[in-house]
């Protein structure tokens, strides 16, 4: 454990939310926020995706910087820029709350998971700003851009559900036409038995119904055996 004085305006509100004319004040070394660290966690890799991290600056190692651990390894980002990253084995994408002032992942890419000294855990000064850091939930907005796998696949599952409606919707109307050309054939049947015409009712009844339109007829002439006759009324019945 340790404590770590704070410099900058790159992670504000979350420390030193004073203005940034406030920070040249000269009592403003007296104000800044003072941090507690964890590094015996760090060491062993007990941080949490969303936390404040130390960690050492890529491009100057003795240099320590403030950051919020946005995604670990296998981890997909969309950049600042809109672009897609995925992280890498043994790397994190560090970010810092103030978007508009911060040098982070979003410049310099994912950086190694070494570079993490420790976690950030309390603001320890001054005595008014005493308080736990918070580490950003799973349901908060910030978290929209970091993925368990890639955001292409997202677009993929949304065609393939597009072309299922769409191959759904072409067989639901398959099927409305059917029980429409059943329902056609019974009403030329129920026409026919009525005392239309026999021309006049064979005329009336056009393709694969034909035949069945013929026997029907022969039916109502009386020239069917009662097998034939209870097998056409079946036909029709499951029409």
């Amino acid at each position: 454990v340790d404590v770590v004085h704070c410099q900058g305006v790159s992670m504000q509100p979350t420390i030193n939310p004073y203005p940034e004319a406030a920070q040249r004040n000269p009592l403003a070394p007296y104000v800044r926020d003072t941090v507690l660290v964890d590094m015996l966690g760090a060491r062993h890799r007990r941080f949490a995706k969303g936390s404040v991290v130390l960690v050492n600056a890529a491009d100057d190692p003795r240099k320590l910087i403030l950051k919020r651990l946005v995604a670990v390894e296998g981890d997909w980002v969309v950049t600042r820029k809109g672009d897609y990253v995925h992280v890498p084995r043994g790397h994190c994408w560090l970010e810092g709350d103030n978007e508009d002032h911060s040098i982070d992942s979003n410049d310099f890419g994912a950086v190694p998971l070494g570079l993490i000294v420790a976690q950030a855990t309390h603001i320890c000064w001054p005595p008014w700003r005493m308080q736990r850091l918070p580490v950003r939930e799973s349901d908060d907005p910030f978290h929209r851009r970091v993925r368990r796998r890639p955001f292409q696949v997202d677009v993929d599952i949304d065609e393939d559900l597009r072309e299922a409606e769409k191959a759904a919707r072409a067989e639901i109307e398959r099927v409305n036409r059917q029980v429409e050309e059943r329902r056609r054939l019974r009403r030329h049947l129920s026409v026919g038995a009525e005392g239309r015409g026999d021309g006049d009712r064979l005329e009336a009844v056009h393709g694969p119904y034909q035949d069945t339109a013929q026997r029907a007829h022969a039916r109502d002439a009386g020239r069917l055996s009662d097998d034939d006759t209870r097998d056409l009324d079946a036909e029709v019945l499951g029409a």
